[in-house]
């Protein structure tokens, strides 16, 4: 798993995850999830807008525990499987109050796309 970087957001409930070492070239907004990719068409960050009631539904915890978490983490990790077109991204949280894990499916990005905004 690769660790990344994160700045948690309590008072808007958004959390950034990203990669230090790599830079946005464009991003694709799915709703309240934006995926930010690097110029070789890698995932270098995500950005979960209300992320509480998004990792709610995956977590299967309440949005006011996740919050409490979110605003505790310690370390965020990811791991990243691409099959058919697709990132399935495992991303591992750990805070004060103990650990969780959510699984989003993105677009592996194969060329640029008019759905990439580029920066």
């Amino acid at each position: 798993m690769k660790s990344f970087k994160f700045s948690y957001d309590r008072g808007n409930d958004d959390l950034f995850l990203y990669s230090p070492l790599s830079k946005s070239m464009g991003s694709i907004e799915m709703g309240d999830l934006i995926a930010d990719y690097n110029s070789d068409k890698e995932l270098v960050g995500i950005q979960l807008l209300h992320a509480s009631t998004l990792l709610q539904e995956l977590a299967g915890k309440n949005a006011r525990d996740i919050q409490t978490d979110l605003s505790n983490l310690k370390k965020c990790s990811f791991s990243i499987k691409k099959t058919n077109g697709l990132l399935f991204v495992k991303i591992h949280f750990e805070s004060e109050s103990g650990e969780m894990n959510s699984v989003f499916s993105l677009p592996n990005l194969q060329e640029m796309s008019p759905a990439l905004a580029c920066n």
